[in-house]
């Protein structure tokens, strides 16, 4: 089947866009399907998560350079970190017993949120969900 000439426009428009890092992600689908995620609280808690996981893939469970780069970035992802029950020593995360729990807890909140941001973005969803 081929595509149409509008999908394959939004597709030479968007490209790989949507993979690249979690804030394209996030404008795309504001752009995209007018579901707006960034700024709140859910968001905010999946993306520490991310952090997380960068850390400890890019830098062996460090926060990375980026991560570091600037002060304020910084304060804000320690206080962000906080939430998730993991401190910071200098560079070093350093988790607790719940945290693996918080994050599991921030992912779903997150994936809950989605649905209900994408259901209020098209209610005709969520008849079909039903």
């Amino acid at each position: 089947m081929s595509d149409s000439v509008f999908v394959s426009a939004l597709l030479a428009s968007v490209g790989d866009d949507p993979f690249k890092t979690w804030d394209s992600r996030l404008t795309w689908l504001s752009n995209g399907f007018a579901i707006s995620l960034k700024g709140d609280r859910p968001t905010g808690k999946f993306l520490s998560v991310v952090d997380v996981r960068n850390s400890i893939v890019h830098g062996d469970g460090k926060l990375t350079s980026m991560q570091v780069g600037k002060v304020s970035q910084f304060v804000n992802l320690r206080r962000e970190l906080s939430d998730l029950a993991i401190e910071i020593s200098a560079t070093r995360l350093i988790f607790s017993q719940e945290s693996s729990t918080l994050a599991i807890i921030a992912c779903r909140e997150f994936v809950c949120h989605l649905d209900e941001m994408a259901l209020k973005a098209y209610p005709v969803l969520r008849a079909a969900s039903m």
